[in-house]
């Protein structure tokens, strides 16, 4: 189940990958809440929009869509270079706009947001995979 997770995965012979107590609830809303802000990296605070991930880098990038009032917001984030973390640039409806936090304010609509990740320019191997 989606809104479930198993407290206790076993690792004993003849008992490994079994989990335990699969409705312990409680930790899946954490479990969810991680996986929203500490990996894909969305953090909504009020009216502004912050995107920055956290993912393997070998994922070649994620989409994701956040509905918000009477507006809808496709998110995708590219990760042409193979990176764990680092966004280099951010463009809102096609228009490039500076990295960091997003205002989304009264929007109606559909819009589309596209995070590229990568490493700044003259950093050849950074320290983000």
């Amino acid at each position: 189940e989606p809104y479930v997770v198993a407290a206790d995965v076993y690792s004993l012979e003849g008992r490994v990958g079994r989990g335990g107590w699969t409705w312990y609830t409680g930790s899946s809303g954490w479990l969810y809440r991680v996986w929203l802000e500490d990996v894909l990296g969305l953090h909504l605070q009020g009216d502004c929009l912050e995107i920055d991930p956290v993912i393997p880098s070998d994922w070649p990038g994620y989409a994701i869509t956040l509905k918000r009032g009477p507006a809808t917001y496709r998110i995708v984030v590219d990760n042409p270079e193979s990176v764990n973390r680092g966004v280099v640039s951010i463009e809102v409806d096609g228009q490039s706009v500076p990295v960091g936090p997003i205002g989304l304010g009264d929007q109606e609509g559909n819009h589309q947001i596209v995070v590229r990740l990568g490493r700044p320019a003259g950093d050849e191997l950074g320290d983000r995979g």
